[in-house]
């Protein structure tokens, strides 16, 4: 079970859509300064404005607070204040939208090639460290 099924019950595009809206803050805000405690905020943030922009049934904040791991103030602020530097402008067009889907699948295939070649050095490279050890096994064995 996904965190998505376990805890939001958000649509999948809520996804797409919480990536596009951090792209657009960061390419608007180049100052904006991410860290471990902000990515964290930021994705978390982000996917709030998604879901309750995109899906008709949504939980009320302290049920994503608690997700989170953070207080109900604080989403609530983190909320105002993302919906401020996105200049409340949370409406993406169908184009813009299948061009981030088409974005993020060519990076995945892209990701899963690279996987697999890696994958492939891999077993070469094993295949290799196995037979030189193999042989110098051999190259140390008593002489009679």
């Amino acid at each position: 079970m996904c965190i998505r099924d376990r805890y939001s019950n958000c649509s999948e595009s809520c996804y797409i859509l919480a990536f596009i809206y951090i792209d657009r803050l960061l390419q608007n805000n180049p100052n904006f300064m991410l860290t471990k405690k902000s990515v964290h905020r930021l994705v978390l943030t982000s996917m709030v404005l998604a879901i309750k922009y995109l899906d008709d049934l949504y939980y009320n904040n302290s049920v994503y607070a608690t997700i989170g791991g953070i207080s109900l103030d604080e989403i609530n602020r983190l909320e105002r204040h993302m919906m401020g530097l996105l200049h409340y402008k949370l409406h993406i067009g169908e184009e813009m939208f299948l061009q981030y889907v088409a974005g993020m699948r060519a990076q995945y295939e892209r990701m899963v090639e690279e996987k697999e070649r890696l994958a492939e050095s891999f077993k070469e490279l094993s295949k290799s460290f196995s037979e030189a050890t193999s042989m110098s096994e051999v190259a140390t064995l008593p002489s009679d």
